[in-house]
């Protein structure tokens, strides 16, 4: 065996590695339980350029928000809570009932619990000085 460490790896590797997991999933729940979409929303300016959108991910029965993100520019004008509800509504279209993400201490733990997200685990020191909160909600 060969062992290679490669920093922003080749798309095939990571795609192979991505595959073999997946279809060592499906013996343990099944391929209409391992169906997996990632999906992106996004948020034009005048002049046509992304001023922020949600990237989630659904698989197994939930809805995973990767990154949410807004220029300051248009914060404060529920465009983040607009974001949130397209992508809880793609989800439920889609058959998921739950929902989850990850979120720390400086970022927006409050505006997902305005959102009906609790907060069900947490790591200390992620980062340094910092709390990295897992949320969870029912859709």
């Amino acid at each position: 065996m060969n062992y290679e460490t490669v920093f922003d790896a080749p798309r095939e590797v990571e795609d192979a590695i991505r595959d073999g997991l997946y279809r060592y999933n499906q013996t343990f729940v099944g391929a209409e339980h391992n169906h997996y979409e990632r999906f992106a929303i996004s948020v034009m300016d005048d002049a046509g350029n992304v001023a922020g959108g949600l990237i989630g991910e659904m698989y197994w029965d939930y809805l995973h928000v990767d990154t949410l993100w807004l220029a300051e520019s248009i914060r404060g004008q529920d465009i983040g809570s607009r974001l949130l509800a397209i992508a809880e509504d793609v989800a439920r279209e889609k058959g998921m009932h739950h929902a989850n993400l990850e979120t720390t201490t400086f970022q927006a733990r409050g505006f997902y619990e305005k959102h009906g997200y609790r907060v069900v685990g947490q790591l200390d020191g992620k980062p340094p000085g910092h709390i990295w909160f897992y949320m969870q909600k029912d859709l």
